[in-house]
């Protein structure tokens, strides 16, 4: 893969509406400027009370992976121009 310019890392995180047992649901997809080279979902860990809180927890269960990617890119030689995580409102 090579890249000109300083590359972008974006990452969006969604969240869907709670379950019977109070988890809610995270989808997130990650792209390096064009296209989706990651995407995921899964049920999170943790109760929440309200979906402004779930949301919450799920940009955080994200963005883990966008650290990950920045580091990992960065250790490849690569620039990361801006890290960028876009939450669902």
């Amino acid at each position: 893969m090579v890249f000109k310019k300083k590359v972008v890392v974006v990452l969006w995180s969604f969240v869907k509406i709670k379950s019977p047992d109070f988890k809610s649901h995270t989808t997130g997809a990650m792209t390096l400027g064009r296209g989706c080279i990651l995407n995921g979902s899964r049920k999170q860990k943790l109760n929440t009370r309200s979906s402004a809180e779930a949301k919450i927890v799920g940009a955080d269960d994200m963005s883990q992976l966008i650290f990950w990617t920045k580091l990992f890119m960065e250790a490849q030689g690569y620039k990361i121009k801006h890290n960028v995580l876009y939450q669902d409102n």
